[in-house]
């Protein structure tokens, strides 16, 4: 058929290339903006493997600026070492409210391998000094991971909210 399908053709000759595999080195990403229904959205490529991951930020609480190699992941860090970095959130929803992020991609804690132990025990060690640096250790706190959609994780990339400063009810949610 010549000419194609016109609303095809449009549609591919406002794509825009954001990267592409060999761009980014393992574990290096590039945040770009993407234009849903004439609004920016913010999203992020991450290089993980030999593959490109891309996400939207779709979760109003974490504002992404990310430069994972140079230490810069977020503007507001309260915590950093080699495996995690730390941040207060822009929405909390505690007095205190920070959040814990592995440096490694993890999509969702689904995605955790046996190897992942040692990561997962330095986000308890920094969620356990960060509470006892926020006052919040010896009353009590709550740290919240979501798994998927339903359990409203909306950024797929593993996180750690660490909660306290006020009474938590039970049950969550």
């Amino acid at each position: 058929m010549a000419g194609g399908n016109s609303t095809v053709d449009k549609r591919k000759s406002k794509r825009k290339l954001v990267g592409q595999v060999g761009e980014l080195a393992h574990g290096e990403s590039k945040k770009f903006t993407l234009r849903c229904g004439g609004i920016g959205v913010e999203a992020f490529l991450i290089s993980y493997e030999g593959s490109l991951h891309a996400y939207l930020n779709r979760c109003r609480h974490i504002a992404l600026s990310l430069d994972w190699l140079d230490n810069q992941f977020f503007s507001d860090d309260v915590y950093q070492d080699d495996s995690v970095v730390a941040f207060k959130d822009i929405k909390p929803r505690a007095p205190v409210h920070i959040l814990i992020i592995p440096r490694k991609h993890i999509p969702t804690l689904l995605d955790l391998e046996p190897a992942d132990g040692p990561l997962i025990g330095a986000i308890f060690f920094a969620a356990a000094k960060l509470a006892q640096e926020h006052g919040i250790a010896e009353n009590g706190y709550r740290i919240v991971v979501n798994c998927g959609a339903d359990a409203g994780q909306s950024v797929f990339h593993l996180h750690y909210h660490l909660l306290g400063g006020r009474h938590m009810g039970w049950p969550p949610g």
